[in-house]
Formats: structure tokens, sequence, C-alpha cells
């Protein structure tokens, strides 16, 4: 009888916390992330998405033109904005680069900051609260002032 009560008491209960940290190193690392709460490291954020602008030619009648764009990605920290002269994103034609925090869809700039005839690439990238970094999301834009 002594032998079925350390059954029940001490074998049992080591055999299901050893499944249950057996299940831990198992299962696919997503699985696990939904289990316990956090995302991944080794999860990298897709490119948000633009929505303005996104064609070639941009009237700008207004004070301002803002840039809007979307993400469907969970656990976003901020976003990194940058605004190009031309179609190259190289450093020389970098205009102006903003850390904006995560919860904002869009970004207003002043119609004066851009030329009448000019080109322009804006691209923008989402860090996850991991520190991982999308792909850029980027479009480029041909001015035209009324």
């Amino acid at each position: 009888m002594k032998s079925k009560k350390f059954f029940l008491t001490a074998v049992i209960p080591v055999f299901l916390l050893t499944c249950a940290i057996g299940l831990i190193f198992i299962l696919p690392i997503p699985a696990r992330d939904f289990m316990f709460g956090h995302t991944s490291v080794f999860v990298r954020p897709p490119a948000p998405h633009l929505v303005y602008p996104i064609n070639d030619e941009v009237t700008l009648s207004g004070d301002y033109l803002e840039f809007k764009w979307w993400t469907t990605f969970w656990g976003i920290d901020r976003y990194e904005f940058r605004l190009y002269k031309g179609y190259n994103m190289y450093k020389d034609a970098l205009m102006l680069k903003k850390i904006l925090p995560f919860n904002v869809g869009s970004l207003k700039l002043e119609s004066n900051l851009f030329e009448d005839g000019q080109v322009y690439t804006w691209s923008l990238i989402q860090v996850a609260d991991t520190g991982e970094k999308s792909e850029k999301g980027f479009i480029s834009f041909h001015v035209s002032k009324k």
C-alpha cells in the first residue's frame, strides 16, 4: 500500500512536470511565444504597407503633404521614416529622418519642404519590440505644385 501512495504523490507529479518541460522544447518557437505571451527574437516584422503617397505624381495644393501607412504586425515598437531627394536612397540624398512611435500611422510634412518638379523617395521601416527591423517599404513620387 505504501508503494501506491508513493507512486501517486511523487512519481506522477514528477512525470507530469517532465512532460510539461519537454513540451516547451518540442514546440516550435512561434507556438511557444503564443503560449507564453511574448514575441520571438527570431520573428522579423514584414515591411509596412505604404498607403499615401503611392502614385508617381503628387500635386501639392495645401500647406502639407501627409504620408500614411499601416501594419498588421503585432509587437511594433517604433517606425523609422526617411525622405530622400531623388530616386536613390543614399546618405547624400537624405533630407529627413524621423523616429516615430508605434501608435502613429501618418506623418505631416510642410509642403514648402518640397520643390516643384522634383522627385522624392520615402521609406519606412518597422522596428519590433525585440529590436528586429523589417525590410524597407519605399515609394518614389514626382511633385507638382499648384
